[in-house]
């Protein structure tokens, strides 16, 4: 059985909070996560005097929320400013990770559709069908 007082005691985090920064890893694409087992690695060695014997999954559990609660406060938090206007920024790095990730599109079916029968559809506008026959008869929506 997992020890969850263990993880509470080294983050400090509520089960809601807890919840909440697991949402927040879900949302990520494969580079955020990566970017949080980075931190997390990083955190680890830097608490490593912290962890008990017996309770590494709980440790590396808390390591793990802890890095993502600095990803989530950079995120979130106002860019500091640098002489000349120069924004520094972890947040924008993160959301750039964010973005660019796994995001991909919906395809776009009724363009598809559109482009495979330009023709037909373009004879059928000269002989003045509109585009909402068109559309029923085309698409069958």
């Amino acid at each position: 059985m997992y020890d969850v007082a263990e993880v509470v005691r080294l983050t400090g985090f509520s089960d809601e909070i807890r919840k909440s920064l697991t949402r927040y890893y879900a949302g990520l694409p494969d580079a955020g996560r990566i970017e949080a087992h980075r931190l997390q690695t990083s955190l680890a060695r830097r608490h490593s005097g912290k962890k008990n014997s017996g309770t590494e999954a709980e440790f590396f559990h808390a390591m793990l929320l802890l890095a993502l609660h600095q990803m989530s406060v950079a995120e979130n938090s106002k860019p500091l400013h640098r002489k000349g206007g120069q924004v520094i920024n972890e947040a924008q790095r993160i959301r750039e990770i964010r973005i660019i990730g796994d995001h991909r599109r919906k395809p776009a079916i009724v363009k598809q559709q559109v482009q495979e029968n330009l023709e037909l559809i373009s004879r059928m506008r000269d002989r003045g069908v509109s585009w909402r026959e068109i559309t029923g008869k085309q698409f069958n929506r």
